[in-house]
């Protein structure tokens, strides 16, 4: 259920809160109008006009989806309410409830309570703060690419607490990401930092699996001398006379290290 991740959460939502009712509880629950009142959900909605998918706050998997046609219903519902209100058309995972009455996901996090409408329908009465987390799905390998590095901060917000920089070139693993309003935040290590930078080809880039081999393991000149990846494209960029490929927007590391090799520069990695 807790996979020992800090419980970093969407939308300005008390992680103290959540950690509680998450955790080994049936019953209680966020206060009144805590969704819309106390948190920054309906403002980082309104900048955002695509599908809103509620992640389960521990585990990261997918369990509500509204769709954008179907935002303001659902948002009436849940003002009507009190706390986010689901219909079984939202779910995307399987719900499981216990004494006919509590919700919880197949993690065994605690979301809410299911209450059957007159007309049969059931209404899922859902704490913002169960689903108020992030999507972690397999890792990426990313190669720092912003000009000054990646800034890493300790939140998803822009805003939140700034840890440092991973420098340029930088091989960072992503572990999860999730949308804050119209951008797209991901959740990386590097070495002992962990933290939270900006999903944008200025700040990344995604590596393939030729240039994660490339990246990860230094070359060696033809004289026997090794040479680091950075080292590499330092001296590439220094070649004045090389130019992308045509419509190219940039070099990849992998299409540089092939480049020297073909010139007999650089000899092929070490198997």
């Amino acid at each position: 259920m807790d996979d020992g991740t800090p419980l970093l959460l969407r939308w300005n939502v008390d992680a103290a809160l959540a950690a509680r009712l998450t955790a080994d509880n049936t019953s209680d629950a966020e206060p009144y109008d805590y969704w819309s009142s106390r948190t920054s959900f309906l403002a980082e909605l309104a900048l955002d006009a695509r599908d809103t998918t509620f992640y389960d706050s521990r585990s990261g998997a997918p369990i509500f989806r509204v769709a954008a046609a179907d935002r303001e219903a659902f948002l009436a519902e849940s003002r009507e309410h009190g706390w986010p209100s689901f219909r079984d058309e939202h779910a995307v995972a399987e719900l499981v409830e216990r004494d006919g009455f509590e919700v919880a996901s197949a993690a065994g996090t605690h979301l809410g309570h299911a209450t059957p409408d007159p007309d049969g329908r059931r209404r899922y009465c859902v704490n913002l703060s169960s689903v108020a987390g992030w999507a972690r799905g397999a890792r990426e390998t990313l190669r720092v690419r912003g000009r000054r590095g990646a800034r890493v901060r300790a939140g998803p917000a822009l805003d939140s607490e700034a840890l440092g920089l991973i420098p340029r070139d930088a091989v960072v693993e992503a572990l999860g990401e999730l949308d804050v309003g119209a951008k797209r935040r991901l959740y990386v290590a590097s070495g002992e930092t962990r933290g939270w930078i900006t999903d944008d080809p200025k700040v990344c880039e995604r590596v393939d699996d030729a240039g994660i081999l490339t990246t990860c393991c230094f070359v060696t000149r033809s004289d026997g001398r090794p040479v680091s990846p950075a080292k590499l494209i330092r001296e590439f960029e220094r070649s004045t006379a090389l130019r992308a490929p045509a419509g190219a927007a940039a070099w990849s590391l992998t299409d540089i290290s092939l480049f020297f090799m073909s010139t007999g520069a650089i000899a092929p990695p070490a198997a």
